[in-house]
């Protein structure tokens, strides 16, 4: 029992850190110089690639004004390129210089299929404004003023047709235009009641699918966009519980049709929470939400890869820290079965949401945020990229060459919970129950199996709540073990 309960303390211990060999993503790459408060703050990034896999990365510098920061801060963009899947990077460029007056407060980035980049941002002081500049490869447009008044959550998106739609809410309204041969159109308000939208995504007629919530209610909605009539054909309430206060975050369309939400009880109670919904683009209902995390932000970016996996990504606030300690976190859900692996965390550093592109032609993801040094107050834009690996057509294939154990899903659960792992060979196999002291608590697996993917059930319901380990065993050598929370 010693033994083991040093093991668990190990355990513990390394979930504080992120272990990127394991989870296939490439070490953080600082692309920024520091940013020391309050010489100089960096934020607001943004990551886009091309059709030929060149990948732009851009954020803003903050410096003070007249050197004195009691006057406050004026800021600047700044970009990279890298045309070798993020490896080596091109000199820092400014494309900003004229700016020596008020702050950047959001930068979204998308590529055209002519490899043109198309960079919208909010930049003012009381009122923001929404600005817009173009890069033909060679050189970047001046600034132009979309919109004179801007205020949050500003989301781009781009169509197969090259039409690109900006959003933005303004207090407690939506805000919308799109650009179309050169020409932006004349910003137009999303419906008549308060609404706020917080991602947009394309199927493959090119209707523009919205999803947010209405302040008012605080209720989260789908938006359709029909650009052949060019106006909003539907604005549904997505029907949850009356009585919960929840936000529509996050939106994917798969190859077949199928709609997925993400959505959160976001600041309306002490712990955020995502839930996952679908449905076909042609049903009326959604599925019943299913409670997949918890401790998250709500601010999330999710796409459906071209195998057809579901990916989302977030940030996670750590159990029990009292520091205020948050990591970058990557969920994947592929073949019934989520995997939620951390890209970066570190104690004593805060992170932004993160931004990111999918370069579906090489199958490979990009992300970028701000990193901020809590002691020494550094602030820094890092790049981490990863290359997805084949779907599974057939889960009797693609069996892997060493054993594997998945998160268990949903996670957090109520009651019960299934345990999926895989092996590569016929063995004995034992999936043991720990508490967090290291006690055991049951087998829920001990005998012979056949080589492949495999799953079991866990049911909790004797169990006080509380968080517990499970561990996959392979002919008497523990090969991983993972952690669950149970709530009751």
């Amino acid at each position: 029992m010693k033994n083991k309960i040093i093991v668990f303390a190990l355990l513990i211990f390394s979930f504080l850190f992120p272990i990127h060999a394991q989870t296939g993503w490439s070490a953080p790459l600082q692309l920024s110089r520091n940013g020391v408060w309050p010489d100089l703050m960096i934020g607001e990034p943004a990551v886009t690639v091309d059709s030929n896999g060149a990948i732009y990365a851009f954020w803003a510098i903050s410096l003070e004004i007249d050197g004195d920061w009691s006057n406050g801060w004026y800021s600047q963009i700044e970009y990279r390129k890298s045309i070798d899947g993020g490896l080596t990077w091109t000199a820092t460029q400014n494309i900003t210089l004229e700016y020596t007056d008020q702050r950047i407060y959001a930068i979204e980035a998308v590529c055209d299929t002519k490899n043109n980049v198309h960079l919208v941002y909010m930049r003012g002081s009381e009122n923001c404004k929404v600005m817009y500049k173009k890069f033909n490869g060679t050189t970047w447009t001046e600034p132009y003023e979309v919109y004179p008044y801007g205020g949050s959550h500003l989301k781009l998106g781009i169509d197969s047709d090259d039409r690109i739609y900006a959003i933005w809410n303004l207090t407690s309204t939506s805000y919308y235009s799109y650009f179309e041969n050169d020409v932006w159109t004349l910003p137009k308000k999303l419906g008549s009641n308060d609404f706020g939208v917080y991602d947009i995504k394309f199927d493959k007629n090119n209707i523009l699918y919205a999803i947010g919530s209405c302040y008012e209610t605080v209720r989260p909605y789908l938006f359709i966009y029909d650009k052949s009539v060019e106006n909003w054909i539907s604005i549904e309430d997505m029907k949850y519980n009356p009585d919960q206060k929840i936000l529509g975050c996050g939106l994917s369309i798969s190859n077949s049709d199928s709609l997925f939400a993400n959505t959160s009880y976001g600041p309306y109670i002490d712990v955020n929470t995502d839930h996952h919904l679908s449905k076909s683009l042609e049903d009326s209902l959604w599925s019943g939400p299913t409670l997949f995390g918890v401790n998250n932000a709500w601010d999330r970016e999710m796409f459906i890869d071209k195998n057809g996996s579901l990916h989302l990504f977030e940030l996670h606030f750590y159990e029990g820290d009292t520091n205020g300690d948050m990591g970058q976190i990557h969920s994947e859900y592929k073949n019934g079965i989520w995997s939620v692996e951390s890209i970066d965390s570190l104690h004593n550093f805060s992170y932004t949401d993160p931004n990111v592109a999918y370069d579906r032609i090489n199958n490979k993801i990009f992300t970028i945020y701000q990193k901020y040094d809590r002691t020494r107050s550094i602030m820094r834009i890092y790049f981490q990229a990863k290359q997805i690996v084949s779907g599974i057509e057939d889960a009797t294939d693609n069996i892997p060459e060493s054993s594997l154990l998945f998160q268990n899903y949903p996670n957090p659960f109520n009651n019960s919970s299934r345990i999926s792992y895989s092996i590569p060979q016929s063995a004995n196999v034992k999936i043991s129950i720990f508490n967090i002291k290291g006690e055991f608590i049951q087998n829920l697996i001990n005998n012979k199996q056949d080589k492949g993917h495999h799953s079991v059930i866990f049911n909790a319901d004797n169990l006080n709540s509380g968080i517990y380990y499970y561990q996959l065993e392979v002919d008497g050598i523990t090969k991983e073990t993972k952690k669950m929370l149970y709530l009751k």
